[in-house]
């Protein structure tokens, strides 16, 4: 059986995914319209905006102070059309920014930050899609609920009040520092994303690379040269995401990367030998938290909850496995068009081997394969 924070992360990917669909079709955006800006629109950006940022920001608007930890969404959300930023509670909203995710440009901790009406309009979608999408995953998956529990067994043990992983920084994560905020009900990619985080910060705590980087890039790579225009198919992540982490390893003296030697155009890329023992160190660390984690929280938890995540991988009806039954995208889609459609037929085919080993969150949008 694979490893338990792939099981979490492909799961998780597959539902945000489905849920990202959703709000495409719903959500006026440029995104996918192309030339035509529709009124009240927004570029488009995953359920990891919304979780992580956009649920936080009330109608009467919320201190920058208040946003420490999610600081860095505050540029895209504002350049994308979600928000706008007033430099003191009173003024006017400063002129939109045009580049950068930081907080540049006057914006201090009393500066205000409130949604435009596209970004009250997207938090209603997003309110709407997260449960339509779940009571999908219900019709579709059988013990759905035994699902929940099992994640709810370790979830509640770690106190980690996030609704969706945190943006990869650099090497390892950083854990956004956001206000609680009392749900009805967690959604299910809250309760994935709590306990894949947990296994996370267990990993990196004595890791060089982040687990993001390591179960995708790093996992695929060998001494034998592999093209780079290869990789976002193996590793499952956008071309976007692996020339990020190509740009790290190479830094760090964990991948050499070259001409391809077959002397077809393009370049290829090899571990070095300390990217060789990388690699070791990701399987083995990880292979060594499982049996942390199943002292701590006991064998029938965590293998409960190993089995309940490989069953979604199980085929249905015209023997397709049914955690790709979400993953299509209507006609429009941006995942239904070059370059991103390779990819999206690769986790329809096999989700196992399509989708990533583990979300890949960057600043771009927040999409999980770093889109």
């Amino acid at each position: 059986m694979p490893y338990l924070p792939t099981l979490l992360s492909q799961v998780l990917v597959a539902f945000t995914i489905e849920v990202d669909n959703a709000f495409e079709q719903r959500m006026p955006n440029f995104t996918s319209s192309g030339k035509t800006i529709p009124p009240g629109s927004v570029w488009l950006t995953s359920l990891a905006m919304w979780s992580n940022f956009l649920r936080y920001v009330p109608d009467e608007g919320v201190r920058v102070e208040d946003l420490a930890g999610a600081a860095g969404s505050i540029g895209g959300m504002e350049r994308w059309g979600y928000i706008r930023v007033h430099r003191d509670p009173n003024g006017a909203p400063r002129p939109p920014a045009t580049k950068g995710f930081g907080t540049s440009g006057g914006l201090k901790a009393d500066s205000v930050i409130r949604p435009t009406d596209a970004g009250r309009r997207a938090r209603d979608v997003w309110r709407s899609v997260l449960p339509e999408v779940e009571s999908r995953w219900e019709a579709r998956f059988d013990g759905l609920d035994h699902l929940h529990g099992a994640l709810r067994v370790i979830a509640d043990q770690f106190g980690i009040d996030v609704h969706y992983l945190p943006v990869v920084n650099g090497p390892l994560f950083t854990v956004a520092d956001l206000p609680s905020q009392p749900e009805p009900a967690t959604p299910l990619s809250a309760s994935l994303s709590q306990v894949l985080l947990g296994f996370t910060l267990d990993y990196e705590s004595s890791a060089d690379v982040s687990l993001p980087i390591a179960a995708n890039v790093v996992r695929v790579l060998g001494d034998d040269p592999v093209r780079v225009s290869d990789l976002p198919e193996l590793a499952g992540i956008a071309k976007e995401a692996v020339s990020w982490s190509l740009t790290y390893l190479g830094k760090g003296g964990i991948v050499e990367v070259g001409p391809d030697p077959s002397g077809k155009r393009g370049k290829a890329v090899s571990l070095t030998p300390l990217g060789a023992r990388a690699r070791e160190a990701y399987h083995r660390r990880v292979a060594e938290i499982e049996d942390a984690w199943r002292e701590r929280f006991g064998t029938g938890a965590v293998e409960g909850l190993k089995g309940a995540l490989d069953a979604l991988f199980a085929p249905g009806n015209g023997g397709r496995p049914r955690l790709a039954g979400g993953l299509e995208p209507h006609g429009g889609g941006w995942r239904a068009r070059k370059p991103y459609r390779t990819q999206t037929d690769a986790m329809l085919a096999d989700p196992a081997s399509g989708l990533p080993h583990h979300p890949m969150v960057l600043h771009r949008g927040g999409f999980p394969d770093g889109s």
